[in-house]
């Protein structure tokens, strides 16, 4: 996986998982047709998890660092998005 911050590429992860999702207010389902009742408020969302094993000290500080910054805006390039880039804004947590 490839990520860059204001063009930087960043530390790769050791492992990640990424996932593009839906979020949805009030969904639920009939009582009469058993159909979904779907009220989506944001399609195609990129849900992204890193983690890293190994980091020196420098490189540690640098990523926390980067937590900093809410919206953290990412170009990433992951399975997900069918290794195209995607530019996206990401909040930390």
């Amino acid at each position: 996986m490839l990520w860059k911050v204001d063009g930087v590429t960043q530390k790769s992860p050791s492992t990640y998982k990424d996932n593009i999702e839906d979020t949805d207010n009030d969904s639920y389902t009939s009582a009469t047709t058993g159909e979904l009742i779907d009220n989506p408020i944001a399609v195609g969302m990129l849900k992204l998890e890193m983690s890293w094993d190994y980091c020196t000290e420098k490189e540690a500080e640098d990523l926390m660092q980067l937590t900093y910054k809410n919206p953290l805006i990412v170009t990433v390039k992951c399975p997900s998005v069918k290794g195209r880039y995607y530019y996206c804004s990401f909040s930390c947590i």
